[in-house]
């Protein structure tokens, strides 16, 4: 069999399931402009459909570790390496509630909500249950903290003895809460939560005992009532916490009872001190764990000498009537930790700010001296500024109004946590963004590459979504948990469309695209040239760096590539050169060489053994890397993939006869790096396919049998059977060549279902046609979720040319693509009137667009 029958798609094309390593290069990170909010995300990330999933590792300066993390929507706990891929999950048969942490013996702690949708006397945050499970996924011990009077919430921290801290509500009564001193006024639930902190000790296989106690209940002063408990001057005791006051405007609790809301808490075993964050308070608060039970109940005591009093309190002063709102510095934070350095981090969520709402991860140091012994200058408690701060470059652009966390890594790089959009980020010391990611676990399962992320509306908080992660957490490959565990990755959480396949009828130059793995998969897309091109070979590729792969033919008599930029006969779009030579039975190959996001093409000489690989798609000389194995393989197919997850695409080959594989981890002659394997078949006739068939980043090889038109796909480059996925068409397909590509973008650039496409004015040269075309494609994905139906959006895409022309023209009048409100006024218009609240169509230019749609 001639060897220019051979299938000439042999590539890794799947350019959403592109390795980290390629990412690395090719990807920076802004903050996009999604609509009335904005979102951490990626300029140029492997795809322009991706929403999830991993979307950038810098591996030079981000820090190597698995990163933990519990979806609060999800019964599973993932661990994940830094390119996205899981090494290990926990499931359990609650949601979080809300943190986990990862123990040094291996096991997974983790508090539950057993019953999240039962506030009863309580509030948002509930969990109930602490739990936890071995490495191995069983659960070894559990307690339940949720009755009338007290629930566990939020958080807990192991302690080195084995006990846990946990965050606890405590209920009182309106009658109880006004003895105290609060204003009745302030009891519009008619009771109070204030929080406590119990010391569990775990027995058995669940229960425990509680072995110590504070209770905010037992540190509280008023200044209204001279005939209640604890009055005095709140301003003379800010070791005392002021049962009225209540935090106002944007931002402030949405229960009046939850006064206090903690929501994090962290140990401190050098000075024996607990951690807690304040949210309605906007503060961080330190107390002594040094104390008794009884100790801690009252003013004296302990190590400090002050029982259960606050040691230091910082974020807000006015909750102790120093300074005023200009001194305020925390805005409802969450994760306050201490670091190894002795300063605290905090999740500043900066909700309410007086300059605008906006996020930052703040670090600052405590006035604390050796012996733990803190000290006020002055009525409020220092510092009065911060050792490090990180927002983003325009402010709002970085915003999660609840949840979120920090955690500072071993590197001095710090990972954070958006929460509200399940976005997880590491940015270095000097600010700059190393690694992101986005979780893709729903309540439902994780989503499919290229879906949106449904928002989860939630009265009067902004910009929050279901796949919210309340904090994450990332462990060094030598941290003790983890040592002597298998790690070994088994590829992404999100789940990847069937890869696509198809066939090529070189007779009559036909292209049948499938996106199915089913049997009898149909075609998704099927054209056809009026041209019959014998001999010529089809070629699939990513040629314009969209995220698409499209068809492109090679004539060898002529050394002339034809590439094409969309899957269809549309002329117009296609780039076409040659070499002057007669490449008669040579081969073509397409890989990106280079790892620069660009499939570029080469060509194989069988009869030499030699590949010319060129890291451009024209003519010109310079760019090619020529080598060659001194035999003569006619017969042999040559292959591309990236076989090592490394990021580009090398070489392999085929040999038919004796069904063996030879893939090479370099573009080279330097021995020591082919992987080799056979089959104990005979191939002949049978073509090889190469492609990431189930997401983890690894291009495998499969076959293709012409005569029973059967694919066989498997998952590993060896000849182990059992991972082999295998279907086929109900038809002859003889005389056929097997394609492989990424037919259809995975959706628009809008990660979140409510997102809209925010552009920055710039010189409209700078926006090629084909970019213009891009907007269109993704406000079409948009109104898909906006409920438009298929002919509808079929009416739209017809008008795409149209409408790319129109802003094209706006764009040259202006002398800049207009910002989104200016576009959603000549673009959305048009959509507004095929929704059911039909309005008015659009006028000027756009009645010509609105009448081939409407």
């Amino acid at each position: 069999m001639s060897v220019r029958h051979r299938p000439t798609s042999s590539r890794s094309v799947n350019r959403h399931r592109r390795s980290e390593a390629r990412w690395s290069r090719r990807a920076r990170l802004r903050f996009e402009e999604l609509e009335d909010r904005r979102l951490l995300s990626v300029v140029d990330p492997v795809n322009a459909g991706q929403t999830v999933g991993l979307f950038l590792n810098d591996a030079a300066r981000s820090f190597e570790g698995y990163t933990l993390f519990a979806p609060s929507m999800s019964t599973t706990t993932y661990l994940i390496d830094n390119s996205g891929q899981v090494v290990h999950t926990w499931q359990s048969d609650y949601t979080p509630g809300q943190s986990a942490y990862l123990l040094e013996d291996g096991s997974l702690l983790r508090t539950a909500a057993p019953q999240p949708g039962l506030v009863g006397n309580w509030a948002p945050g509930l969990g109930g249950r602490i739990e936890q499970y071995s490495w191995d996924g069983v659960l070894v011990w559990s307690y339940d903290l949720l009755n009338t009077q007290y629930a566990a919430h939020h958080d807990i921290e192991p302690l080195p003895n084995g006990n846990v801290l946990v965050l606890v509500w405590e209920y009182k009564s309106a009658a109880e809460a006004v003895a105290a001193g609060r204003d009745p006024a302030l009891l519009s639930d008619g009771k109070l939560i204030p929080d406590s902190v119990f010391e569990i000790q775990p027995g058995g296989s669940s229960g425990g005992n509680v072995v110590w106690e504070w209770h905010l209940w037992d540190h509280l002063i008023q200044d209204r009532f001279p005939d209640k408990a604890n009055y005095g001057n709140v301003a003379e005791h800010p070791e005392l916490v002021d049962i009225n006051y209540v935090p106002s405007g944007t931002g402030a609790g949405g229960m009046p009872s939850d006064w206090t809301h903690m929501n994090a808490i962290d140990y401190n075993a050098q000075f024996d001190q607990i951690l807690l964050s304040v949210r309605e308070f906007s503060e961080v608060w330190v107390i002594d764990h040094s104390t008794t039970t009884e100790q801690a109940a009252g003013h004296t005591g302990g190590t400090r000498g002050k029982g259960g009093d606050l040691l230091y309190r910082w974020g807000n002063p006015r909750t102790y009537r120093a300074d005023t709102a200009a001194d305020q510095t925390l805005f409802y934070q969450h994760n306050a930790e201490w670091t190894d350095a002795g300063t605290i981090l905090v999740f500043n969520n900066g909700w309410g700010r007086p300059d605008g709402n906006y996020s930052s991860a703040d670090e600052f140091a405590p006035p604390v001296d050796g012996s733990g012994n803190y000290t006020r200058e002055g009525a409020a408690f220092g510092p009065s500024s911060l050792v490090w701060s990180f927002t983003a470059e325009t402010q709002s652009d970085f915003f999660a109004p609840i949840i979120s966390g920090t955690y500072r890594l071993p590197n001095g790089n710090t990972l954070i946590t958006e929460g509200t959009t399940g976005t997880m980020f590491e940015v270095t010391p000097d600010k700059q963004i190393v690694w992101c990611y986005v979780n893709p676990v729903l309540a439902t399962g994780p989503l499919t590459q290229g879906a949106v992320v449904p928002a989860l509306p939630v009265s009067g908080i902004p910009n929050t979504y279901l796949n919210m992660v309340f904090r994450a957490y990332r462990y060094a490959p030598n941290y003790a948990g983890l040592v002597g565990r298998d790690l070994t990755p088994s590829g992404p959480i999100e789940v990847y469309p069937p890869y696509p396949l198809g066939l090529f009828d070189s007779t009559g130059t036909r292209f049948i695209l499938s996106e199915s793995t089913a049997e009898n998969p149909g075609a998704t897309n099927d054209f056809q040239f009026d041209v019959t091109l014998p001999g010529w070979f089809s070629l699939i590729g990513d040629w314009n760096h969209d995220g698409t792969d499209t068809v492109g033919l090679f004539d060898p008599f002529t050394a002339t590539f034809y590439l094409k930029d969309s899957n269809n006969t549309t002329p117009g779009d296609v780039t076409t050169f040659s070499f002057a030579a007669d490449l008669s039975g040579w081969s073509p190959l397409v890989g990106d060489w280079n790892g620069d996001g660009f499939d570029t093409i080469g060509v194989f000489d069988p009869f030499t053994t030699t590949f010319y690989l060129k890291d451009s798609n024209n003519a010109d000389p310079g760019d090619v890397t020529v080598f060659g194995f001194r035999m003569n393989l006619a017969g042999w197919f040559p292959l591309a993939g990236d076989w090592n997850h490394d990021g580009t695409d090398t070489v392999g080959l085929f040999d038919p006869f004796t069904a063996t594989f030879y893939l090479k981890d370099s573009n080279n002659t330097t021995p020591g790096d082919v992987t080799t394997f056979s089959f104990a078949a005979d191939l002949s006739g049978w073509f090889p396919l190469v492609g990431d068939w189930n997401g983890d980043g690894v291009d495998t090889i499969g076959m293709f049998n012409p005569l029973g038109c059967r694919y066989y796909l498997k998952d590993s480059n060896n000849a182990t059977p059992g991972d082999v996925v295998e279907f086929g068409f109900s038809f002859d397909a003889s005389g056929l060549r097997p394609l492989t590509g990424q037919w259809t973008h995975l959706g628009g650039t809008a990660l979140r279902a409510d997102a809209a496409d925010g552009l920055s004015a710039q010189p409209a040269s700078a926006m090629a046609d084909s970019e213009r075309t891009s907007i269109v494609d993704q406000a079409i994905a948009r109104w898909a979720a906006a409920g438009l139906s298929e002919d509808q959006l079929d009416a739209l895409r017809r008008a795409r040319v149209e409408l790319a022309d129109l802003l094209a023209a706006a764009s040259d009048d202006l002398g800049y693509v207009p910002e989104l409100p200016d576009l959603d006024a000549c673009l959305d218009e048009l959509v507004r009137g095929l929704l059911p609240a039909r309005r008015t169509p659009p006028s000027g230019e756009i009645d010509a667009v609105w009448a081939s749609v409407a």
